[in-house]
């Protein structure tokens, strides 16, 4: 899973609106939607290449809630010049209505960098998103790795997946 700039359909599971296309609200979409299945998730820090992470939620008019946006009128140039004033005009209204900001450059910037997360997972804690996944994340990576080098581990059950599990990761797949 990565934290990028796009947007997200709705997991209706979650608490959290889909109410701001391309940021953490995007993300928690997704994350929330892995998360239900059972799939482990872990924070990792190698933010280094060409890509985005999350936009801010109350940044400037031209890089807050827009990706929706940006991905139909401006990336692919599929959309009509209605659809695109629609969706422009629906960003504008997203970005006026975010609220709880963390009082940090996060709010503005968005994962802008990697010294950001702290604030982006606060954010995320305000919204109702359960963290428990992500908190627990180092101590899972210890675990697999201290298992990897213990010589008198067990085998790890060779039983399929279940079929739901499977269509999930098709799904998730898919999404992207």
């Amino acid at each position: 899973m990565m934290s990028a700039a796009e947007s997200s359909p709705t997991y209706f599971a979650t608490r959290v609106p889909n109410d701001c296309h391309g940021s953490v609200k995007s993300f928690i979409q997704h994350y929330q939607a892995v998360q239900a299945i059972g799939v482990p998730i872990a924070v990792a820090s190698d933010m280094n290449g060409f890509a985005t992470h999350f936009a801010p939620r109350m940044g400037s008019v031209n890089e807050t809630c827009t990706t929706k946006w940006e991905e139909m009128c401006v990336a692919s140039q599929q959309g009509s010049a209605t659809e695109c004033s629609d969706l422009w005009t629906e960003a504008n209204a997203q970005r006026e209505s975010q609220t709880t900001p963390t009082g940090t450059a996060y709010d503005v910037k968005g994962l802008a960098s990697i010294d950001l997360w702290d604030a982006a997972l606060k954010d995320m804690e305000t919204l109702g998103a359960d963290l428990s996944t992500i908190k627990g994340s180092a101590e899972r990576f210890l675990q697999m790795w201290e298992r990897a080098d213990n010589v008198n581990r067990t085998p790890l059950s060779t039983a399929p997946p279940p079929p739901d599990l499977i269509k999930s990761f098709l799904f998730c797949s898919l999404w992207h």
